[in-house]
């Protein structure tokens, strides 16, 4: 495949990863020199809840690991 062809299919894929796991973007503070965002995917704000309420790595891991094959069916 020629590289005029595959960089914009790159670029269309790493948007789409983006809006999944950003959907409202992220934006760089110039002030603090940090990046943020309004808003990150469910999954990251389930797996952020399990991580402060479990408190041994392996329950925590267990539980992570099934969450997501939930979410993945």
């Amino acid at each position: 495949m020629p590289l005029q062809y595959g960089v914009p299919a790159l670029i269309s894929k790493e948007n789409a990863y983006k809006k999944i796991i950003f959907p409202e973007g992220v934006y760089y503070n110039l002030e603090n020199e940090a990046f943020r965002t309004e808003r990150v995917n469910r999954v990251f704000q389930l797996i952020q809840h399990l991580n402060c309420i479990l408190g041994d790595d392996k329950k925590r891991q267990e539980a992570i690991e099934s969450l997501l094959s939930v979410l993945s069916g």
